[in-house]
């Protein structure tokens, strides 16, 4: 058991590296900022609201392996999505 567990963590490790470390989190931020800013509703931004923040929490590994480019994608489209909700307050 232990070495399916080991296994499949290299696994997941190897994956992530070939994707250039992370770089489709700038392409979902992106997504979920386009969505966010097609709100017309305060309530209606929370969804993309909530995932910012999980990743903000949760996969900040993953926030740090992406590449400056990437990392600059995604903190425009941060940037964006918060700028997107605050004129719906």
């Amino acid at each position: 058991m232990r070495l399916k567990i080991t296994i499949g963590a290299v696994l997941s490790g190897l994956m992530a590296a070939s994707c250039g470390g992370g770089g489709g989190l700038a392409g979902e931020a992106e997504e979920w900022a386009e969505k966010q800013c097609a709100c017309t509703t305060f309530d209606c931004t929370l969804d993309a609201t909530q995932w910012f923040n999980k990743i903000s929490i949760t996969q900040e590994e993953d926030l740090a392996a992406l590449g400056a480019d990437d990392r600059a994608r995604y903190d425009v489209a941060h940037d964006r999505s918060s700028a997107c909700q605050d004129a719906l307050r």
